[in-house]
Formats: structure tokens, C-alpha cells, sequence
């Protein structure tokens, strides 16, 4: 697995790093905002995952709290996801 981090001039690199070990179904969290298709609710649902749906887009600060506990984050355009939010992520699953 990888991740995403900032160099000291601001640009972007993959940096190598072990993955978390699997938690149990139950345990996997979901965010997803901007009102994703109810299909996909439904479908992590039916996996078992808790799953976290809201209507809209967070603010950066709010985002970072919300995406430090989650595994998956599904998301549409108004959705800025930056280096710092990114950073906050640390259970996020790479694909």
C-alpha cells in the first residue's frame, strides 16, 4: 500500500507504507457524501459495513475528522480532497 504525501516544496509523492491488518466486516466504516447513489449505500450495507452517507460536501477541517476513522471514502466533484486531508486518513483503503 501507498500513500500520497507532500514534499517540502508542496508537490506530491507516493510514499511506501505496510498495510493495516483486515478488520472484521462490521468494524469497516464507509463515508460517503454528496449524496452518492443510494445503490452504493445499499451495496456496502449488504456487505455488512458501516456506512456513513451525507447529503453534501464537508469543509476541509470537518472532512479531516470525519475521514480519520474510515475505510472507504466515496465522494463527487465538490468534494476537495487534499494532500492534509489525505494525511488524516491513515485506515483508508488504497484501490
Amino acid at each position: 500500500m501507498t500513500r500520497v504525501r507532500t514534499t517540502s516544496k508542496g508537490k506530491l509523492r507516493r510514499v511506501a507504507r505496510v498495510a493495516p491488518p483486515n478488520p472484521p466486516k462490521d468494524k469497516i466504516k464507509v463515508l460517503l457524501l454528496e449524496n452518492v447513489a443510494t445503490t452504493a449505500v445499499d451495496a456496502f450495507k449488504a456487505e455488512g459495513l458501516d456506512v456513513e452517507f451525507l447529503k453534501t460536501s464537508l469543509p476541509e477541517a470537518e472532512l479531516k475528522r470525519k475521514i480519520a476513522d474510515a475505510h472507504i471514502l466515496g465522494i463527487r466533484s465538490k468534494t476537495q480532497v487534499t494532500p492534509a486531508v489525505l494525511a488524516e486518513g491513515k485506515l483508508l483503503y488504497e484501490r
